[in-house]
């Protein structure tokens, strides 16, 4: 269970631990990723026969959320729900925890998330405002307030345009 795990604490003796290097980095592909289910199931979605393929399982107990791919490192990033928590995901569908991001508002749902360039850009349900979360500093920062995305529950980016876009529900 990565929330009660001590991937979230210090370690004695060690100045820095990125677990990250233990991941199975992804291969930027035309592939669609989607977390389902509480313990969430990270997925493949296969086109050729509408459905979902199983990445890993759900042993881990943890249900994330506001999911993006990184280029840089070719990883997945999200928050685990209702928490401020980021966690990372290997291609092989591990989980490990990065912290408690700083910034963002306390015990919101994070839906939906999109990478602009190393930046993990989210919208924390119920609000009206975007935020710009750095995945290495763990810390957020408020960027725009727009109107009408309190109800917004996943976002993207388009590569051709540079543009966000948000799904409501």
């Amino acid at each position: 269970d990565v929330c009660s795990s001590d991937l979230f604490t210090a370690v004695s003796n060690v100045d820095t631990l990125d677990l990250r290097t233990t991941l199975t980095p992804f291969t930027c592909s035309n592939t669609l990723y989607l977390s389902t289910g509480s313990p969430s199931q990270f997925n493949r979605i296969d086109f050729s026969t509408d459905s979902l393929v199983n990445i890993g399982n759900t042993s881990h107990g943890v249900a994330h959320n506001a999911i993006g791919y990184r280029v840089s490192d070719n990883l997945v990033y999200g928050f685990i729900r209702s928490t401020n928590r980021l966690v990372t995901i290997g291609a092989d569908g591990t989980i490990v925890g990065r912290g408690t991001v700083s910034g963002l508002p306390n015990g919101v749902d994070i839906p939906g998330g999109a990478f602009v360039g190393d930046l993990l850009f989210v919208i924390p349900f119920g609000t009206n405002d975007l935020y710009a979360v750095d995945v290495e500093t763990l810390t957020a920062t408020l960027v725009g307030v727009g109107t009408g995305l309190t109800d917004v529950f996943d976002i993207a980016l388009n590569p051709v345009d540079g543009q966000l876009y948000g799904v409501k529900d």
